[in-house]
């Protein structure tokens, strides 16, 4: 942590955690004896606590104090609070360093305009909106433990876990335990996610791209048993997969692969990779696999006749389809 306060913006916990559990440990280096001392600013007792934190201390020692919740209505805020946060020089604090948390919203602007404009030195915590920014940040956790992972499993990582932070550290960190092959790879992430829905739709998917029926068949048929309401799931999974192919293969001589994924919207790595399944598909069989996917996705949603079907109904419908479509 450089300089006296340091300001955290942002809704997503697990950076705001390790900034300061990073900005803690820094200090200890020069400070092994510092102090730290958290206050929620709102707490009605906050004020007099961070008066007696942030006090001179008769030994001389030094304090990490951590003001969170900025971002509540600055009415909810003790006045004296915001009168220090608004017109002290944060930058020149010579008794303790501060950590101020804005978690996003609304509130507290007023109070993160002039933290601004005072030019404090300022981390942005921001949830994640995009999937490669997900992906991104995957990539970079496993060059943070000198281990690399492959573009294709970094996009099965997050489909098997989603885009809970937490959860996506907590995975990296055993999958770097846990696999000893680098780089890792997305047969690595489906045999360690085996048993999650997303991943037997992925490899529905793969299997029917490849033409591989009797692959795909049982892959749909553990998938449906495990999780019976998972058939909207897989189907929507193939569909796009196959919608996908249509496009790279309707895409104009001498476009390029970064140019094809901005127009669909999926990272250009996918598009290499989707590439090699073409040599298994016409475009007759590419139009034929749309349309059948099309019905069956009505036909799962009651949207042709209105008729519900059950589970052994959409079972056959889709044992049916994927034999169709995976015939040459």
């Amino acid at each position: 942590m450089s300089g006296s306060t340091l300001l955290i913006s942002g809704a997503e916990e697990l950076v705001v955690d390790r900034e300061i559990n990073s900005s803690f440990q820094s200090l200890k280096k020069s400070y092994p004896d510092i102090e730290k001392h958290y206050f929620a600013v709102n707490d009605e007792d906050a004020w007099s606590r961070f008066l007696e934190a942030s006090s001179p201390s008769l030994f001389g020692g030094m304090s990490l104090i951590i003001l969170d919740n900025l971002n509540v209505a600055e009415e909810k805020i003790n006045p004296n609070f915001v009168n220090y946060l608004k017109n002290t020089d944060l930058n020149l604090l010579e008794n303790y360093f501060l950590i101020l948390i804005h978690r996003g919203g609304s509130g507290g602007m007023g109070i993160l305009k002039s933290l601004r404009t005072a030019k404090v030195k300022e981390i942005k915590a921001e949830k994640f909106k995009k999937s490669e920014e997900y992906e991104a940040w995957i990539k970079n956790e496993f060059r943070n433990k000198k281990r690399k992972i492959t573009v294709e499993a970094v996009a099965l990582l997050k489909a098997a876990v989603g885009e809970d932070l937490r959860e996506l550290a907590a995975a990296v960190s055993q999958l770097t335990n846990d696999v000893l092959s680098d780089p890792i790879s997305e047969i690595d992430i489906m045999q360690y996610y085996q048993g999650i829905a997303e991943i037997r739709s992925y490899e529905i998917a793969d299997a029917i791209l490849n033409k591989k029926a009797s692959k795909a068949l049982n892959l749909l048929y553990a998938s449906l048993e495990q999780e019976p309401t998972s058939a909207i799931a897989i189907v929507n999974s193939i569909s796009s997969n196959i919608r996908y192919l249509v496009r790279i293969a309707g895409a104009p001589k001498g476009m390029s692969d970064a140019d094809i994924a901005k127009e669909i919207a999926i990272n250009p790595f996918r598009i290499k990779f989707l590439r090699g399944y073409l040599r298994n598909w016409s475009p007759k069989k590419l139009a034929d696999a749309t349309m059948e996917l099309a019905k069956v996705d009505a036909s799962l949603k009651a949207g042709v006749d209105g008729v519900y079907l059950d589970a052994s109904q959409k079972r056959f419908l889709i044992e049916h389809t994927i034999r169709k479509v995976c015939v040459d």
